[in-house]
């Protein structure tokens, strides 16, 4: 469940924080490039690469957020916490999901099959030098775009979840390895997004 972290009112306009955690198990998935195979059942999320399948997408679901429509998103990101160290960087592509997704499975392309927002944001995932780190080296750069492209779309209502979807790079098969629901519900992924509405 989202939940709300602070609300201010300038003279132009109220600027309001949100923040929801994927903390469900079907909330988190990983999908094989080379055949589509998805699954929500890793014991952790891993972005650009699995160990053994090669490069690999990756996607969470932020469900309590309730951004209204016409929203302006000043600012957002992703915070992760590392499970297990890796060194070396890991470059991924960032997208948005321009629907309503609520859950995975273990559906064949179910990431790479959905509408994904024009949006995009590079990452160069840094070391990850200790576990339960959880600071800059683990937060994305600003997804505003990104976000801002999913709430202006037709159809979107304040309800709806928001789904970020992190591509792999092709060639670069570095892992990192950030929780999930399997291994600590209290460590997923956690979606903040600051947004202004006129008075």
């Amino acid at each position: 469940m989202g939940y709300l972290i602070n609300t201010h009112k300038s003279f132009a306009a109220a600027i309001t924080t949100v923040s929801d955690s994927a903390n469900a198990q079907s909330d988190n998935a990983e999908e094989f490039n080379f055949n589509g195979q998805s699954f929500v059942t890793s014991t952790d999320l891993e972005l650009n690469s699995d160990d053994t399948n090669g490069n690999q997408w990756a996607a969470s679901i932020f469900k309590g957020l309730n951004i209204p429509s016409g929203a302006t998103i000043t600012e957002a990101s992703v915070q992760f916490i590392v499970k297990q160290v890796t060194l070396g960087d890991a470059p991924i592509t960032i997208y948005g999901h321009l629907g309503n997704k609520t859950s995975f499975g273990a559906i064949q392309f179910q990431i790479s099959s959905l509408s994904a927002t024009t949006a995009s944001v590079g990452w160069d995932i840094p070391d990850w030098a200790n576990i339960n780190d959880s600071g800059v080296n683990q937060l994305t750069p600003d997804l505003t775009t990104i976000i801002q492209e999913i709430v202006d779309r037709v159809g979107y209502n304040s309800s709806d979840s928001i789904t970020i979807i992190y591509d792999s790079d092709e060639v670069n098969t570095t892992v990192k390895y950030s929780y999930n629901a399997n291994s600590d519900s209290s460590k997923c992924p956690v979606l903040t997004v600051n947004y202004e509405t006129p008075f």
